[in-house]
């Protein structure tokens, strides 16, 4: 999994929407440094975390993971 990948898309939609990563962290509940080693790329999100995120930002997991998804998978998700 390319989590500096999953981390930038992470940040780019966070700031997108005017969030700090502390009110993303309380959307998410959890903590802010949580948030940002997720969007330095230490830390790999739980998949309840990942869901929380999603929806908190307003995004589909398949942008998020992108990166991480095989050429057969980008075609089944079109």
């Amino acid at each position: 999994m390319n989590l500096i990948a999953l981390g930038h898309r992470i940040r780019e939609q966070r700031k997108k929407h005017g969030l700090t990563s502390e009110q993303l962290a309380e959307l998410c509940d959890v903590g802010a440094v949580h948030i940002r080693k997720i969007e330095s790329g230490v830390k790999v999100p739980s998949l309840s975390l990942f869901v929380k995120l999603c929806n908190s930002l307003h995004t589909s997991p398949e942008y998020l993971l992108q990166d991480n998804l095989s050429f057969a998978e980008k075609q089944e998700i079109r």
